[in-house]
């Protein structure tokens, strides 16, 4: 799991949407 810190909010969408994918590749 990777840890984010959202210190911009351009960079917390980010990490949401990769924190997603890599769930969604992980439950394949």
């Amino acid at each position: 799991m990777l840890i984010c810190f959202p210190s911009t909010m351009n960079h917390g969408i980010t990490c949401l949407i990769a924190t997603k994918i890599r769930l969604l590749i992980i439950l394949r």
